[in-house]
C-alpha cells in the first residue's frame, strides 16, 4: 500500500492557513460574519469534518467567535494584538510582527552541571550535565529579549555543542535533525525579573522585565529544552485572549 502524499496534519495546517488567508482578505469593516460551515467548506475546498476541527482551534484561541443560532464571527480585537502567547512561535517572528526588524546574536554556548530545578525540569540525574545557549534578540538594533535554553547533554548524540554558534536556525531545529525529535508543546511560567538576577539584563532599561520559563516537550511528553525568555515589555507587548469557562447556573 502507497504512504499517502499528504497527510492528515498537513491537511489541517493547509485548511488552517487558506481558512487565514480568507479572514485577512475580508473586509472587516463591513463584514465580520464567515460564512456557513458548508459553504465555507465548498470555498476551502475541504469536508466539513476538517473545517470544523481547524474553526475549533481558531475559536480556543480567540481568532473567531461562534454566536449560537446566529453563526461565526471574526474577532477583530484578535487581529490587533501583534505578539500572542498562543501559538508561540520564534522571537524573531514575534518581533517582525510588532513592527521591528529582527536581529539575533549568539552569546554563548557551554557544557555545565544542572541545578536541581533544572535536573527535576528535564528529568535528568544528578551527574547528568547541560547543553547553556544564550542569544540575544534585537528590534532595530534596540535588545528587547535575552534568552537562555538549556539542554540535556545525552541529546547532543556525542556532537560539539559548538556546533551551536554557526546554526542558522532555532535550538528546535537542531535537535529534531541530531534527534528527529519535535517540540510540539510547552508549560509556562510568567515571572518578572530584576537587572540583578542576570549580568546580560544591564542591556535593558532600568526596570522589571517580564520572565517567560518554559519547559518544552515532544508528543511523548519528554522534556528537550528549558528555556527561560527576559522580555523588554516595552518593544514586544504580549497579550491573550482567553475562553472564559463559567457555569452560569451553579
Amino acid at each position: 500500500m502507497n504512504t499517502p502524499i499528504i497527510k492528515p496534519q498537513d491537511l489541517k495546517t493547509r485548511t488552517r492557513e487558506a481558512l487565514l488567508n480568507y479572514i485577512n482578505e475580508m473586509d472587516l469593516s463591513k463584514n465580520v460574519k464567515l460564512p456557513r460551515e458548508e459553504q465555507l467548506s465548498e470555498i476551502i475546498g475541504v469536508s466539513r469534518v476538517t473545517l470544523r476541527s481547524v474553526l475549533d482551534e481558531l475559536a480556543t484561541e480567540g481568532v473567531i467567535f461562534r454566536k449560537h443560532g446566529k453563526g461565526t464571527f471574526v474577532n477583530t480585537t484578535h487581529l490587533g494584538i501583534k505578539a500572542n502567547f498562543n501559538p508561540v512561535g520564534h522571537f524573531s517572528t514575534l518581533i517582525r510582527s510588532s513592527g521591528y526588524e529582527p536581529k539575533v546574536e549568539i552569546l554563548k554556548v557551554a557544557v555545565q552541571d544542572a541545578d536541581e530545578e533544572l535536573q527535576d525540569s528535564l528529568q535528568i540525574g544528578a551527574d547528568e550535565k547541560v547543553v547553556l545557549y544564550q542569544k540575544m534578540y534585537f528590534a532595530d538594533g534596540k535588545p528587547c529579549a535575552f534568552c537562555e535554553d538549556y539542554v540535556p547533554l545525552h541529546i547532543f548524540n556525542g556532537k560539539d555543542p559548538n556546533e551551536l554558534l554557526t546554526f542558522p536556525k532555532p535550538i528546535f531545529h537542531y535537535i529534531f535533525q541530531l534527534t528527529g525529535k519535535k517540540v510540539t508543546w510547552d508549560k509556562v511560567e510568567l515571572l518578572v525579573s530584576n537587572r540583578e538576577e542576570k549580568s546580560e539584563l544591564s542591556y535593558f532599561e532600568e526596570k522589571p522585565i517580564l520572565l517567560l520559563r518554559s519547559v518544552n516537550y515532544d508528543d511523548d511528553e519528554e522534556p528537550l529544552v528549558v528555556a527561560e525568555e527576559y522580555v523588554d515589555t516595552d518593544i514586544l507587548k504580549f497579550s491573550m485572549i482567553r475562553k472564559r469557562l463559567i457555569n452560569y447556573f451553579e
